[in-house]
């Protein structure tokens, strides 16, 4: 929203609340109301106070529960978070967002094996997600993501998400020209797609696009 980039919250917040009066089952306003207060405000009891009401009016949703264990998360509550996550991914088994969730936490909680495990688990039910291609690179220890980089690519060579996550291996290698490369590629395919602003967000790995630290001679 315009107000909250600007740093106006209060009026954020009030055309929030204006909105979500008006349109009460809307997924999307509901999860703007609950990031505000969490992320902009640092108030997580009034962000689980928003989440309740988002569950009465629009029922036990995978987005929802996916907010839930994010704020778990925020505090550090990783065995409440996991608990709501494996309820979400048995309920809504179909859903990328609560796979790619799922993987972050573990990798959050520094279990990577698990992290590597749900990747696998993901792409049997979303096989063209260019989002868990990029967790699934990732999850590889540093010798393999070149070869994980590849088999995502012959799967998504068109996912401009799969792309960068190239350039950033390449990145941590600092092999720059290269990553110059993919990630120039990267940028064409996400600005020539047929409708840019309707594709969901992509977050890359925490693990992406970090350095390897030069050995001092």
């Amino acid at each position: 929203m315009i107000e909250q980039a600007l740093g106006n919250i209060d009026q954020a917040r009030k055309f929030i609340d204006e909105a979500v009066e008006k349109y009460p089952q809307s997924l999307g306003l509901w999860r703007m109301s609950i990031r505000l207060e969490s992320e902009e405000n640092n108030d997580l009891p009034k962000a689980r106070a928003l989440l309740e009401r988002a569950f009465k009016a629009c029922g036990e949703r995978a987005r929802l529960m996916i907010a839930d264990a994010d704020l778990d998360m925020k505090e550090e509550r990783y065995t409440k978070a996991r608990t709501t996550l494996q309820e979400a991914r048995d309920r809504f088994p179909d859903s990328e967002e609560v796979w790619l969730e799922s993987i972050r936490l573990e990798r959050l909680a520094k279990n990577e094996k698990i992290a590597a495990f749900l990747c696998a688990s993901g792409l049997q039910r979303h096989q063209k997600s260019g989002r868990l291609w990029a967790e699934a690179i990732f999850a590889e220890p540093v010798h393999g993501r070149k070869k994980k980089s590849m088999e995502a690519f012959t799967v998504c060579d068109q996912d401009e998400t799969v792309v960068v996550a190239i350039a950033c291996v390449f990145m941590a290698e600092l092999k720059v020209e290269k990553a110059r490369k993919w990630f120039s590629r990267g940028t064409c395919l996400l600005y020539t797609s047929p409708s840019p602003r309707d594709r969901q967000k992509s977050r890359m790995p925490s693990s992406a696009c970090k350095k390897k630290k030069k050995k001092k001679k």
